[in-house]
């Protein structure tokens, strides 16, 4: 991959002035790959999402809960089998360091990432009962298109993201108050090349318990709450941007969570605000050391509209980010359809 405007580097300031000012032409090759690697390095500091799609989802990016897109009456079905269909997408243009402030000069200047894609999850409910829950399993087959570029970079990837595998959840319901617990295994199905600035995949495992509370009360009013934690493995198939060197990339650890007000206004049909909250509790690793100063985070809220017809549920949402630290700072939105069969 050849970066954009190659000849523009000398005319720049910053970091790109400092690397490209004294550089002589049979160097300029080695070092714009130095560059694109350290852009790498950024980069994956981005909590996974999108996609990783986890639509997590970590993930990527801004994927938080049950693969990003459940707000309200997020509570466990009834017996059956069910289908969700949920499309997103993901735009930013601004790229925030670990302070908070913008970063506007370097491989950063005119910075824009785009991702969009859908994600297929079927469910299935069975009607006996375990610890006096009802129990499920369910799965999300991501297909993701990401592109990121700059002025100096251009780069994307589309295809088959990291599926998510859902073995077991347990839910329990009372008049107002229901619980949901959750296992979800992210497995490293996606796409990836450890050359690539843009992979829809992460190439590696992510373990995802996750806990929901959801009230409903009495006059239309509902409350939701999901509760997640992500453990990360290894990808062992990484180049560590200082030494050039092949080595192992393990990214931190990451508490996140969803939350959702929403009202019935009328018979079927609800509105209400939602939104989502990240943040790495460890740092990531190359080659077994910590990287200081990797930790992100992100806050979100945006409004939210859904509208239940006959066995069909139609969600939509935007989400606005704030209060971001080394990723992205953008907007999401989410379209959900659930089908009861």
């Amino acid at each position: 991959m050849e970066p954009k405007n190659a000849g523009e580097y000398r005319e720049g300031n910053g970091f790109a002035k400092v690397w490209f000012w004294e550089a002589r032409v049979p160097m300029v090759k080695k070092i714009i790959d130095l560059i694109i690697l350290i852009i790498m390095f950024h980069l994956l500091l981005i909590p996974e999402g999108l996609l990783a799609s986890s639509l997590g989802p970590s993930g990527g990016l801004t994927v938080s809960g049950k693969y990003g897109g459940d707000d309200f009456l997020a509570i466990g079905p009834p017996p059956g089998v069910y289908l969700i269909n949920y499309t997103f997408f993901y735009t930013a243009n601004k790229f925030k360091d670990y302070n908070g402030d913008e970063v506007k000069n370097g491989p950063f200047e005119d910075f824009k990432i785009r991702a969009a894609g859908n994600i297929i999850r079927p469910i299935y409910v069975s009607k006996k009962k375990i610890f006096g829950s009802f129990w499920g399993m369910d799965m999300g087959i991501p297909l993701i298109d990401k592109q990121i570029e700059s002025r100096y970079f251009d780069d994307s990837d589309s295809g088959l993201g990291d599926i998510i595998l859902c073995p077991l959840w347990l839910a329990w319901h009372t008049n107002v108050f229901h619980y949901l617990l959750s296992f979800d295994v992210i497995t490293p199905t996606g796409r990836y090349d450890k050359n690539d600035l843009v992979n829809v995949g992460n190439n590696h495992w992510t373990f995802e318990p996750l806990f929901s509370v959801t009230a409903v009360f009495p006059g239309g009013l509902d409350l939701n709450l999901n509760l997640l934690y992500d453990i990360n493995w290894k990808n062992n198939d990484f180049i560590d941007p200082r030494t050039r060197k092949e080595t192992t990339y393990k990214a931190g650890q990451a508490f996140h969570m969803d939350y959702a007000i929403g009202y019935e206004i009328i018979k079927n049909q609800r509105i209400g605000v939602v939104g989502y909250y990240w943040k790495d509790v460890t740092d990531d690793e190359i080659g077994g050391q910590e990287i200081g100063d990797s930790r992100g985070q992100v806050f979100s809220f945006g409004p939210a509209y859904s509208l239940n017809w006959n066995k069909l549920t139609i969600s939509l949402k935007t989400q606005f980010e704030m209060a971001v630290k080394n990723r992205p700072q953008g907007t999401m939105s989410w379209l959900r359809l659930l089908y009861a069969f």
